[in-house]
């Protein structure tokens, strides 16, 4: 037993001894967070860590980005999409890759380069399982392929060493999620690190969808840490200077008009922006979405972009209105609504350098391009000395049309351009569209069948249409309630930009509610008898109330503080005036470049009917408040009942006329002017107070 228990003390000392000399494998920890140059947080696609004294190079995707690092290996935790190495790699001009998806999503693809410029994209929905792509590329440098599902971003570098003819990703095949599962080729590696080796870092993000590169981090490595990966904020988009890419990589050009931001080019798509692929058309149809050639020619479509079919244009989507519809256009733009042509017509009808002979409906000139147009003797007229052509820089081509049944139609000769707007005739839609030999922009209807021209707009990050500031000096202005008022300034006038729902006057003296008329007693009244509704479009007074034993002024300011907080009053019929002829002078608020057609500008962008007529606040109310007024439909009291909320906006003035009557403004629904009215002086309306 002794000998045994010598024996086991020797084997022990022995195992201690070899343990002593074995070499500890320590473990050193680095985690990676991205920040902007204003110090804010950048969510990182991924990382790439070199080893500068090894030599060895590993990509960490985003769902991983904590590195571990031991003596004897780099390892990543599996992802939930695995992107394979391409091969060949390096490769000439054309090489695979594969991903593998454990669940189904939306894959985006993308190559860029190492300045990060995109040279190619894909973007489908596919199902769970194997799937193989292959790139073309035509330059022979190195490329980094990037792959986006939900939420994770995987990338490798590539080598092109030839020229693969084009640049584009081409699905190659899917395979179901029963063959097994794909392992990345970077899942782990038995790379070398020893503590003190000195690191090189480059962090990748999508940045206001661009692809970002950060600043180079080189260290040391001599313990666990964190690195910050710094990235400058991705310049804006500029409209004239930045491009727009759509599904199939082609890039367009874009120009400014106005405040509105336009292609350059016609769109020359073969897909939707979902990657759903568009036919070329055999037939026309009202229902089923085609393209076609201008001509009948395929090589046309370089310059004169293709033609499409309404149901094309509008991506199969006929109900959900007809404004900020995306339809064909590249994610991020719009198929222009009729509102919008408008806008861009009189606009440019606004700016003499774009008129011909200052006239200002001669502007087609001013869109058509300087090449490609018929010839035609009359002044003015698109095809007469196209040299002189394109002022806009809106470079219209004439591709003519195609109706489904016969040739191709008015190539060189006229340019038609869809809207999204349904027109009030059966199966035809609204278009806008020159001709050689004339010097305006027409507006017309075709049948949806037809093959036209498109041209994409920019959609608004942030409501442009909505405008007006606060006043300066007082943003805000309280009442005797305490509700609180925001302003809006209009040329030399500071307006409540919110109807007036105070109960009080500024001296504490109570207004009743009544349900009876009077013009001697003040009364107030609740928009169609209810009042919840006046926590939106404020109270209703008579006469009576407004003025609050004040005489009747016509004077410039009325000096009539009647129903208004301290330190205002309620406005004249003459400083009405005063505030229809500044938002009448102002182009951006005019409707149909005429000074009179205002009503749009002053009219809230919500709460009001819907309408046919063009230039009424109910029509396309989304253009509506351009001066930020923002007059709501609160409608008026009678006596005999309330009229309907969201038909018309009633304000008081402090200008007497006749006999127990008095001057209002009125805006209605269906109506494009701003009004002045006398009426009886026991009505029920809404007020609006100035600044004294």
């Amino acid at each position: 037993m002794e000998k045994m228990n010598t024996l086991f003390r020797k084997v022990m000392a022995i195992i201690f001894l070899l343990m002593a000399f074995m070499p500890i494998k320590a473990q050193t920890t680095l985690t990676f967070i991205g920040k902007d140059d204003n110090g804010q947080p950048v969510q990182l696609d991924s990382v790439r860590v070199t080893n500068l004294s090894r030599g060895w190079t590993e990509v960490l995707d985003a769902s991983d980005l904590t590195l571990s690092m031991t003596n004897s290996g780099v390892n990543q935790h599996e992802t939930q999409t695995v992107l394979t190495q391409n091969v060949p790699n390096p490769f000439c001009g054309v090489t695979d890759f594969s991903v593998h998806l454990k669940r189904s999503e939306k894959v985006n693809v993308a190559v860029f380069t190492l300045a990060g410029e995109k040279v190619a994209a894909f973007s489908r929905k596919l199902d769970v399982g194997n799937h193989t792509f292959r790139i073309h590329l035509s330059k022979p440098q190195a490329y980094l392929l990037s792959v986006q599902t939900g939420t994770e971003t995987s990338s490798i570098k590539m080598v092109n060493t030839g020229n693969g003819g084009f640049d584009k990703i081409q699905y190659v095949a899917g395979e179901d999620s029963g063959i097994g599962i794909l392992k990345s080729e970077k899942g782990s590696t038995d790379e070398l690190f020893v503590l003190g080796d000195t690191l090189s870092f480059i962090g990748y993000s999508t940045i206001a969808g661009e692809f970002c590169t950060s600043s180079e981090v080189i260290r040391q490595i001599l313990s666990s840490q964190t690195i910050e990966l710094q990235f400058t904020v991705a310049e804006t988009f500029v409209c004239g200077t930045s491009h727009v890419f759509d599904y199939d990589g082609n890039v367009y050009n874009t120009v400014q008009i106005g405040a509105q931001c336009w292609m350059k080019e016609n769109l020359r798509a073969t897909h939707f922006a979902d990657g759903t692929p568009l036919s070329i058309a055999t037939t026309n149809s009202n229902t089923n979405a085609y393209c076609c050639y201008p001509n009948n020619d395929a090589s046309t479509v370089p310059t004169y972009g293709l033609l499409y079919n309404w149901p094309a244009v509008m991506q199969m989507d006929f109900n959900s209105g007809e404004s900020d519809i995306q339809g064909i256009c590249p994610d991020g733009w719009h198929v222009p609504c009729e509102q919008e042509w408008y806008t861009l017509l009189y606009y440019m009808m606004g700016q003499s350098d774009l008129q011909c002979d200052n006239q200002s409906d001669n502007i087609g000139k001013a869109l058509a391009s300087t090449s490609g147009w018929q010839s035609c003797g009359s002044n003015c007229t698109v095809g007469n000395d196209l040299s002189t052509n394109n002022a806009s820089g809106f470079s219209a081509m004439p591709a003519g049309s195609y109706d489904g049944y016969y040739d191709n139609e008015n190539f060189g000769y006229k340019a038609f351009f869809w809207s999204s707007s349904k027109s009030l005739y059966n199966n035809m839609a609204d278009i806008e569209y020159l001709v050689y030999d004339r010097a305006s922009l027409s507006h017309w209807a075709y049948g949806m069948m037809y093959f036209l021209s498109v041209r994409c707009l920019r959609n608004e990050t942030d409501s442009v249409h909505s405008g007006g500031q606060p006043c300066p000096q007082h943003p805000t202005v309280t009442d005797y309630d305490g509700n609180v008022y925001n302003t809006v300034q209009i040329g030399t006038q500071c307006w409540m930009k919110e109807n007036l729902k105070t109960s009080h006057y500024a001296d504490g003296t109570y207004i009743p509610v009544a349900d009876t008329i009077s013009h001697s007693i003040s009364y107030r009244y609740f928009p169609e008898g209810d009042s919840s509704n006046v926590s939106t479009y404020g109270c209703l007074y008579n006469w009576a109330a407004v003025m609050n034993g004040n005489s009747a002024s016509t004077a410039v300011p009325s000096n009539v503080q009647g129903v208004c907080p301290t330190g205002w009053h309620v406005p004249s019929a003459a400083e009405w005036i005063v505030m229809q002829d500044y938002v009448g002078a102002q182009n951006d608020c005019q409707c149909g470049h005429r000074s009179d057609l205002i009503a749009k500008a002053l009219s809230s962008t919500t709460a009001w009917e819907s309408s046919t007529i063009y230039c009424s606040p109910g029509y396309l109310p989304m253009y509506n408040n351009a001066s930020g007024f923002s007059a709501l439909p609160a409608g008026y009291y009678y006596g005999g009942g309330y009229s309907i909320l969201g038909r018309e906006a009633w304000f008081w003035s402090t200008t007497e006329v006749g006999v127990n009557g008095a001057a209002y403004r009125n805006i209605q629904n269906d109506l494009a002017n701003f009004q002045e009215v006398g009426i009886s002086n026991y009505f029920g309306l809404s007020v609006r107070c100035l600044k004294d």
